[in-house]
């Protein structure tokens, strides 16, 4: 990722479904990875990077790990996933199973199958491990939300996955700078990935 640019726009394509491998569908979306070139149907886009079906979710980290670092840096960075249902933001994000792995495990570890937040949690935290045994005296706070923007409304994962309570966005002005914030978003300290 460059660094003297601020926004990125990257296109991640799954894989095609199976009625696409076997002819009954048409793969809509084509993919070039090399030439940073998604085709659907005779319209071609060039994006800052694209990955295609074959695209493993390390990868997809790589190239957002820079962001990460930022944010260690005391940058703000988003990761805004966006698509249809059935398009991949979830699998993106969040990777598969990992649900199932925090129910069931007294301890997880790090998974093939992670997607961008879990892969992200764990680099800051190993970071801020490895410089807090390097430096006794300094200390880390780190809080987190978690927010889902689904049908033009804003929703608080963590404290209403049944998506019931839709939250605003608000702005304010302090000391002549604008913030913009999500009312009411829950944020929660928290200490180990």
């Amino acid at each position: 990722m460059a660094e003297t640019e601020g926004i990125h726009v990257v296109v991640r394509v799954r894989p095609p479904l199976d009625a696409e491998l076997t002819g009954v569908d048409t793969q809509a979306v084509v993919a070039d990875a090399g030439s940073n070139r998604v085709t659907v149907e005779d319209t071609s886009c060039v994006f800052d990077k694209v990955f295609d079906g074959d695209a493993e979710q390390e990868d997809v980290y790589a190239f957002l790990a820079p962001a990460v670092e930022a944010v260690l840096s005391g940058i703000n960075c988003t990761v805004f996933a966006y698509g249809q249902t059935g398009s991949g933001k979830t699998h993106t994000m969040l990777g598969s199973g990992l649900e199932d792995e925090l129910l069931r495990a007294e301890t997880f570890a790090p998974s093939a199958a992670w997607g961008v937040i879990p892969r992200a949690v764990d680099a800051i935290f190993t970071t801020l491990s490895d410089a807090a045994e390097e430096e006794e005296s300094t200390t880390y706070q780190v809080s987190a939300s978690y927010m889902q923007i689904y049908n033009e409304h804003l929703y608080d994962l963590l404290q209403d996955r049944k998506r019931k309570r839709p939250l605003k966005i608000r702005e304010t002005t302090n000391k002549r700078k604008k913030e913009v914030y999500v009312q009411n978003l829950s944020e929660y300290r928290v200490s180990s990935a």
